[in-house]
Order: structure tokens, then sequence, then C-alpha cells
């Protein structure tokens, strides 16, 4: 019947001799799991008001499912990850505020590694790197995790300033600029947080920056530090964000 196969890619068990649907249900209940990542990276939730169109409804449906002890174990486990409150209060935080408790966590311990074990601030945490490595978060919410040193990739070893730096020269070398485009592997998104905290830099780093004829604050008429004639329409392959 129609409701069971509606309910079914919504997260319910597919009907008994249904199992050739199993594929389909698969991907619909994965295509809006992808709309709810992308939700929290935008909102710091999953929480998604059920006043709020399809995926409102769907997010409802699957509270449903868990409660009635029909939401696979799998499923519920990838619903907690993005920290969906079960039994939802109306008044959750925004992304901005989860941020301002990161911000908060790392003035206390020095770093911004929050244990993301449970729900609350590490879940949030381990949400934004996994929409990191999905190319799903917004950049202007990448510059601000970047502007705290956040680690997108716990256990691995951050690169020094001198390290980077050495990177940017090479870059230089071959490309005839330090202006690493914020595309161009992590050292673009290094770079774009060292014009954030431009303000914090040693004198001895920006000096060092300014020799090298970095841009601070290179602007949209700019490509790699050269300038794009009027009247050109052909669209630089490169651009600095």
């Amino acid at each position: 019947p129609a409701a069971a196969a509606s309910a079914s890619a919504d997260g319910a068990p597919p009907p008994p001799g249904h199992h050739a649907l199993q594929d389909s249900y698969d991907q619909k209940w994965d295509a809006k799991y992808d709309e709810l990542v992308a939700y929290h990276a935008e909102h710091g939730n999953a929480n998604v008001p059920q006043s709020r169109g399809l995926l409102g409804r769907w997010v409802g449906r699957q509270r449903e499912f868990k409660k009635k002890n029909t939401l696979s174990s799998d499923r519920v486990e990838r619903l907690e990850k993005l920290g969906i409150h079960w039994a939802p209060k109306r008044d959750l935080p925004s992304w901005d505020e989860r941020y301002r408790e990161l911000v908060e966590y790392k003035a206390e311990h020095g770093r911004t590694n929050v244990p993301t074990s449970g729900l609350g601030l590490g879940s949030w945490v381990r949400v934004q790197r996994a929409c990191m490595k999905k190319g799903k978060l917004p950049q202007d919410k990448i510059d601000k995790l970047n502007a705290i040193d956040f680690n997108f990739r716990p256990g691995v070893t951050p690169k020094t300033f001198d390290e980077r730096f050495a990177e940017v020269e090479e870059y230089k070398r071959v490309h005839g600029d330090a202006n690493v485009p914020t595309s161009y592997t992590t050292l673009g998104r290094w770079v774009a947080g060292i014009r954030m905290k431009k303000a914090r830099l040693r004198k001895e780093q920006v000096e060092r920056f300014d020799a090298i004829g970095f841009l601070w604050k290179p602007g949209r008429g700019k490509v790699n530090n050269r300038n794009i004639g009027r009247g050109k329409r052909r669209k630089p392959t490169t651009e600095v964000i």
C-alpha cells in the first residue's frame, strides 16, 4: 500500500514481501538525512520545527518511529550524532549560541577539542567537523571557527606557523604571488584564518607576510594580487575570497 511505502521511506521498516524496495527506501531516508545535516550546519541544531515544511514533518516522524521502537538502531545513532532531541524543548541553542559556548570553553581550557561524547556542545562540535568534511559548512562559519583555532581534524598534529609560512613562500615561488585562494587545500583555509586574526599576530609575523607582498584585504577586484581589466568576460580560474 502507498501508506506503507511512505512510512518505510521515512524510516520505518519496509512491509513484509517488499525487500526489493529496501534500497529505494534507504536512498530516500539518506537524502532527507543529508538535508538535516545541512540544516544543522546553518542553525546549530537538528531539531527542525514541524512548521518548516517537509523536513520538519520528516523529523517529527522519526521521533514517532523512535517512540514506537520501529526506527532502526543505525538510524537512531545517526540522528543522535546530529544531537537530535527526541523530546525537544521549545528553545534550542542557535549556531551562534553554541559558538559562544565553544569560545568560553577555550577560554577556560585553552583549547577547542571538546569531548564529543553525548549531546550538547560536544555533539555540536562533532557535527561541525562532519559538515566540514562533506563540504557543507558555510564559509562564514568556517572563518569563525578558524579564528579561534578550531581543530577540524582532531588527532592530527597541526602544523606550526613557520611550517605553514614556508608553504606560502613555496606557493609564491610557483604562482608568482603569496595570496593563496581559500579553496586551495588546507593552506587556503589557514591563510584565511591568518587574515581574520591579524590583530593577534606578533609584529614579526605580520612583517614576514608584508615582506612577501601578502594582501591582507585582497578584495573582489583582484585575482592573486593582479588587477582584472574591465571589459574582460573570461572568469578567472583562481580567486581570492
